[in-house]
C-alpha cells in the first residue's frame, strides 16, 4: 500500500522547544521532522539568549545559564542538575522549567515532564509558550482529545500565535477530524502565508477529504517555497497518482528521490508506478499518517 506521510510539527527548540513543526510556528521556529512523518512544532526550548544580557543576573539566571552550557556540550544529566537549581532558587521560572520539561521528555522521562508542563502552563496561563507546549507533549503522546482542548483553550486566547492554531490542526488530524484540520491550518496560515509546512500539511488534509484540487494547489505551494522539500514532492506525486495522472506522478516522485533516494514512500511509489504501466491495478491507498 502506499502510504501518504503527512504533516510536520510547530516550534519546541529541540522538541523545536516543545512550535513545533510538526513543527513551529511555533512558538519560535519550524521544527522539521522526518520525512514520513506528519510535521508538527515540536515544544519550544529556550535559549540562553531568553535572558538579556546585563551587568549582574540573579542566581537562578546563573543557573540557567550553566545549564545551558552544559547542554550545549551535549552533557544531558550536568543541564538537567542545574536546571533543578535554578527552579529550587524560583520555582516559576518559566526558561528553565521549559528546558528541563523538553529534556526529561526527550530522555524517557514523560511523565516527570508532563508534570513540569501543566504546571507551567497553570503557572504561566496568559503564556502561548507554556500553553502550546503542553498542548504539543500531549499530541506527541497521543493524547489528541487532551491536546485538543489544551490548544483550542490556547488559540481563544491567542488569536495571532501560529504555532497554537498549526498545532490545533494537527492534533484535529491526528484525531482523524480533518474538516476541523483544514479549519486551523487556514488559520495558521492567514498568520504565515510562507509556511510550507502548513502548505504541506493543509494539502495532505484535502487528500483526506478527497479534494485532490486543493491539495495539488496547496503541496505544489509547498514545494515552490521550499524547492528541496523531498516530503512535499512525494505528497504530490501521490496526488496525481489518485487523479490517474500517472505521467505528473512519476515526475514528481524522481523529484522526491532526486532530493532524498532514500525515501521510502516514494521507492514505494516508484515500484507501483512501474507496476501499472504494464498492468493497472485498483489503487488502494492507506493515508493514515506515519
Amino acid at each position: 500500500m502506499i502510504k501518504n506521510s503527512p504533516l510536520a510539527i510547530s516550534s519546541m527548540g529541540k522538541i523545536a522547544i516543545l512550535a513545533f513543526l510538526l513543527v513551529v510556528p511555533h512558538i519560535a521556529s519550524y521544527a522539521q521532522g522526518p520525512d514520513g512523518d506528519l510535521m508538527q512544532n515540536p515544544p519550544d526550548r529556550k535559549p540562553a539568549s531568553s535572558i538579556p544580557q546585563k551587568k549582574s543576573y540573579q542566581n537562578h539566571e546563573l543557573e540557567f545559564l550553566n545549564a545551558t552550557l552544559y547542554e550545549k556540550r551535549g552533557d544531558v544529566f550536568k543541564a538537567q542538575e542545574y536546571y533543578r537549581k535554578a527552579l529550587a532558587i524560583r520555582a516559576d521560572f518559566l526558561p528553565a522549567a521549559t528546558n528541563l520539561a523538553i529534556s526529561l521528555f526527550e530522555n524517557g522521562k514523560q511523565d516527570e515532564a508532563m508534570k513540569i508542563f501543566s504546571r507551567m502552563a497553570t503557572q504561566h496561563s496568559s503564556s502561548p509558550l507554556a500553553t502550546n507546549n503542553l498542548g504539543l507533549a500531549l499530541l506527541l503522546q497521543n493524547q489528541f482529545d487532551q491536546a485538543i482542548t489544551t490548544l483550542h483553550a490556547g488559540s481563544l486566547q491567542h488569536p495571532y500565535s501560529f504555532d497554537l492554531h498549526f498545532n490545533l490542526g494537527t492534533a484535529y488530524y491526528k484525531n482523524s477530524q480533518y474538516q476541523n484540520a483544514r479549519q486551523y491550518y487556514l488559520k495558521a496560515l492567514a498568520l504565515s502565508p510562507r509556511s510550507y509546512i502548513a502548505l504541506n500539511n493543509l494539502g495532505c488534509t484535502f487528500i483526506k477529504l478527497r479534494d485532490l484540487v486543493q491539495a495539488e494547489a496547496r503541496l505544489q505551494a509547498a514545494v515552490t517555497l521550499r524547492p528541496r522539500y523531498s516530503q512535499g514532492y512525494y505528497n504530490l506525486a501521490y496526488t496525481y497518482w489518485l487523479m490517474n495522472r500517472k505521467d505528473k506522478a512519476e515526475e514528481m516522485n524522481q523529484k522526491a528521490l532526486e532530493r532524498n533516494p532514500n525515501h521510502h514512500f516514494a521507492l514505494e511509489l516508484k515500484k507501483i508506478l512501474f507496476a501499472e504501466k504494464d498492468k493497472p491495478r485498483e489503487p488502494k491507498p492507506d493515508l493514515s499518517p506515519q
